[in-house]
């Protein structure tokens, strides 16, 4: 059972106007690619991992389409996302204004790669009868101060309910408008504290001697 907490108005996010529904997350392990689908530590991944691909996998179940993950390490992310959409067989797509949208599977396509409207307008494309399909955008955040992306994300939000697609922010922060707040449901991916960071160094470390003891481990 996932318990969700409600912000108060005066949370630390205090820009809101109105509270979100946040879930508090372990940060799993540390994975530094830049692919769609990246090689994760196997000792590991399942005890550590599972926090943000559980209650990730319950929203889309549960059909919630518009899913705001605070996180500084998006590349960890991304790993997670892509290996959770293997296991499910979920069409998924990633964005940023650097490399343009990307489609799991498919070739590179640099057409209007740039435009964030595009990007959001090629969701539907990826809907298929009895599966799920999700679109990435990174730093979305940049980009809510115009009124017609804000618009397209509030359409598409209401489309996703019906034909199962997904809109998921990776953001280093949450600062949604006002007429967004009350449609994205919002997880922290926070980074890993010093008992996770052991756990990590540990099962890395599998030979003898590959990592130091007493004080120089602390």
């Amino acid at each position: 059972v996932w318990i969700l907490h409600q912000f108060p108005k005066r949370s630390r996010h205090h820009h809101l106007s109105r509270p979100l529904w946040r879930s508090h997350l372990r940060k799993p392990t540390g994975i530094r690619s830049g692919n769609l689908v990246s090689s994760l530590p196997q000792f590991s991944y399942w005890r550590i991992c599972m926090s943000l691909i559980e209650p990730l996998s319950e929203y889309i179940r549960a059909c919630f389409p518009a899913i705001w993950i605070e996180s500084h390490e998006h590349a960890d992310a991304l790993a997670e996302i892509a290996r959770l959409c293997q296991q499910e067989n979920w069409q998924w797509a990633s964005w940023n204004i650097h490399r343009g949208l990307r489609i799991a599977g498919q070739p590179v396509d640099d057409v209007g790669r740039s435009d964030p409207l595009a990007a959001i307008a090629a969701l539907n494309s990826l809907a298929a009868p009895d599966s799920a399909a999700l679109l990435v955008l990174e730093n979305f955040h940049r980009f809510l101060q115009s009124a017609e992306i804000v618009q397209a994300l509030i359409e598409q939000i209401l489309t996703g309910k019906q034909n199962r697609t997904f809109l998921i922010v990776l953001s280093p922060l949450v600062n949604l408008p006002v007429e967004l707040e009350k449609l994205f449901v919002v997880l922290e991916h926070p980074l890993p504290d010093r008992t996770q960071l052991a756990e990590i160094a540990h099962g890395v470390a599998t030979e003898a001697g590959e990592l130091p003891e007493g004080i120089e481990l602390e």
